[in-house]
């Protein structure tokens, strides 16, 4: 989804919001997290993986920081996710890839 543009804007500006692809997303996500509060989909989890998993945090990556107007922006459109559920751009990624080059490099 690289190219999806993250959110929709009314003419005056003011109200902003994720689009329908990225709610879809989002709703996908929260679904994975109700699978995992299952005890016996944690077992099945850990049986096939051999990972324990509860209460993952989870990341949508999804378009580029310039879809956002501005940070102001974006914090805000955060703010209304779960605490547990962030959104990162292919630019953030991008980013922490190369932080973490440099700290591995060292």
């Amino acid at each position: 989804m690289v190219d999806e543009t993250l959110v929709t804007r009314l003419h005056n500006e003011s109200r902003v919001r994720f689009k329908a692809s990225i709610n879809e997303a989002i709703a996908q996500l929260n679904e994975y997290r109700r699978y995992f509060e299952s005890k016996e989909n944690r077992k099945s989890f850990h049986k096939k993986y051999g990972l324990e998993a509860y209460n993952p945090k989870m990341i949508l990556v999804v378009g580029r920081s310039h879809h956002f107007r501005s940070d102001l922006q974006r914090r805000e459109l955060q703010s209304l996710l779960p605490k547990d559920l962030e959104i990162w751009t292919y630019d953030d990624l991008l980013s922490r890839a190369k932080m973490y080059r440099k700290l591995v490099s060292k």
